[in-house]
Parts: C-alpha cells; structure tokens; sequence
C-alpha cells in the first residue's frame, strides 16, 4: 500500500511463495505490476509438483498433528510430537504408505534435518506446492513472461534427460507446455524461474551478439573445480581437452573477466554450442559467473 517506493529492475522471491497464501500470492503479484519497470526481472523459487506429489501427504500430516494434536509448548518440541506422530502412522502400514515406498526414507531424511530449519520448511500456517504452469497462470496479471529457468545446469539435457525423453519434448513447439512436460522426466520438486515483464523474443543473431559481450570469471582455484556434474538422470565426467583449456583461459591475467568473444578468439577449436554449454556447466556448479 506504500506510496513511496520506485520502479524497481528487479524483483526476487527465494522461500517465500510457497509458504504464503493464495490470496498474498496476488498481493505480490499486484505489487511487480505495479512496481517492476517494463522489461524487468522477476526471480521466483518454490516448490513443485510433480516432483513433490508422493510425499506431499507427510507435510499434511505435520499439519494435522499440528493443528488438533496433543502439541507441547515450544517450536521443536511440537515438530518433534509431529515427527513422532508420522513415524508411528507409517509403521502401521496404512495403504498409502504401501503404494509409495519411499515415503519412510523421505520421512527419515526430514527427521535428521536441523529442526529450526523444519519449522520454517513444514510447519508454516500455509504450505501451497504448486506446478509450474499454475505460477506462470499467477503472475500473469502482472504481465510477466516465463523467460527460462534460473538454475544453468537444468538446461543440459545429456545429464537430465534420457534420449526419449529429449525426442519428445522435441515434439512440443509451445514453451511453457514443453517445460511443464520437462518437469515430469526430471520430477522436478523444487523450481527456479525467470520472468520478464513483459518478454521480447530476441532473434538468433541478436542472441549471438549479446552473447559475445557477456563476460565470465572464475569463482574458485583451477584446481578445485569439479570434475563430475551431476543432474536429474545420470553424472557424467567434464572432459578435460574442454575444460582444461577453458579453466586455464579463465584463469589468465589474475582471473580477470573474460568476454565470450574473447573466449572464443583464444579457444579457436572449441565451437560455439560446445564453449556455450561447459560455460554453463561451470556457472551451474558454482566455480564460475
């Protein structure tokens, strides 16, 4: 409701979406219309379906127990009655439980995780698990556009997809149906996202040339760089005759930015596609920006 506040470049939402309410999801939603400059970014992160939907029920029953349970004073204490709770409910073997065997392990992951972190993950009053296409139906109203996700690694289809799966995505012309069928070969749970208000298509050429002036630098030793990526369907080793010479050019002159024109004036053998892709291999691991 301020009436003090500029037009912002952008605007980010790491852990909030799914732990507010529907009706604050248009809040925020009217707040980027009325606040995010045309042509701005948007980052949204959230959970998802389908990657959430077996295990979906063991947040429904923390909530439960919650809720009209026997809850003892103190934030750990009643996230541990409600551990307690979903323990003993999954050793009863209800039918459920047997139709989704994994739901036992993702229980027992959750216990051993830092309980203040719990609190805030599982026992908020609102808890709304969304697939991507219901938050791209969300925003929309604030005219903005899904431009591409926000997690590099999530674009490598050699480590995230099987080859039928990247036949048939290859099938589907429109954007946002093709990334919401992607969610389903990966089973995405957990989505990173951009938006722009209001998306204009750049043509290939236009991509190459903006492409070329984007400059990179390394965030870590040549040495302790990765050697293995890992993604939703297999890990595979990085080559080293690509990202040895890659890291050592990143490194030159004291790790000083390098411009992808540059990059590919000192790495003449590499193509384009293929100096492109280990640039985002190496963003999406964290050892370069």
């Amino acid at each position: 409701a301020r009436s003090d506040l500029p037009q912002f470049d952008s605007i980010s939402l790491h852990g909030i979406w799914t732990w507010v309410s529907r009706d604050n999801h248009k809040i925020i939603t009217e707040f980027a219309r009325r606040h995010l400059k045309p042509g701005g970014l948007f980052y949204i992160s959230y959970n998802c379906f389908p990657g959430w939907a077996p295990n979906y029920p063991l947040r429904q029953l923390f909530a439960l127990h919650d809720r009209f349970g026997p809850t003892p004073h103190g934030a750990v204490q009643r996230i541990e009655s409600a551990l307690k709770f979903s323990q003993d409910l999954l050793a009863a073997q209800p039918n459920y439980a047997k139709l989704v065997p994994s739901l036992g392990d993702k229980l027992e992951s959750i216990m051993g995780q830092n309980r203040h972190y719990l609190a805030h993950e599982y026992f908020n009053r609102e808890w709304n698990c969304m697939y991507f296409t219901d938050v791209v139906d969300a925003l929309t109203p604030a005219k903005l556009d899904w431009a591409c996700t926000a997690a590099p690694l999530d674009v490598l289809d050699g480590v995230n997809l099987s080859s039928e799966g990247q036949a048939f995505l290859a099938t589907i012309e429109h954007p946002i149906m093709r990334e919401q069928v992607r969610d389903y070969f990966v089973n995405q749970q957990f989505r990173k996202d951009l938006f722009l208000r209001g998306a204009r298509r750049l043509s290939a050429t236009e991509q190459y040339m903006r492409l070329q002036e984007i400059r990179f630098t390394l965030l870590k030793p040549v040495a302790e760089i990765p050697t293995r990526v890992k993604g939703a369907t297999l890990e595979a080793t990085l080559q080293p005759s690509i990202y040895g010479p890659l890291a050592e050019q990143l490194a030159a002159r004291s790790y000083t930015p390098k411009s992808l024109r540059e990059l590919m004036a000192s790495l003449p053998a590499q193509p384009y596609g293929q100096l492109l892709q280990a640039l985002a291999v190496l963003v999406g691991m964290g050892a370069a920006a």
